[in-house]
């Protein structure tokens, strides 16, 4: 695949996919429009672990199915690229996270 093919596919392709699967979620698990890490607050009080861990236990489900799929398992619930957008959207929401604990340090400071 050359540049611009591979820049379309991640403007037309993944970004938008990025967008609505972060959306969905945000309206079926974190419930409130407030509140972007709502689930991830849930989990983290009932597991008793941090925020930042919940987000990452979650990111690790999906790179666990990305491995089985490298390694040739096929799911026959959730395709791999469904896995790779999910992936994404997690790693998103950690970066979410470090860029509002780096707003609330510099507040601090």
């Amino acid at each position: 695949m050359n540049y611009k093919d591979f820049d379309n596919l991640l403007r037309e392709e993944i970004i938008p996919q990025v967008l609505k699967i972060r959306e969905d979620g945000q309206k079926e698990y974190a419930r409130s429009p407030g509140n972007v890490f709502g689930n991830f607050e849930r989990v983290s009080d009932f597991a008793g672990v941090t925020v930042d861990q919940a987000i990452f236990t979650y990111l690790i489900k999906h790179i666990d199915g990305i491995g089985a799929h490298i390694d040739g398992h096929r799911s026959q619930r959730e395709g791999v690229t469904g896995r790779l957008i999910d992936a994404i959207v997690y790693l998103c929401l950690l970066y979410g996270r470090f860029h509002q604990q780096e707003q609330e340090n510099k507040k601090g400071d």
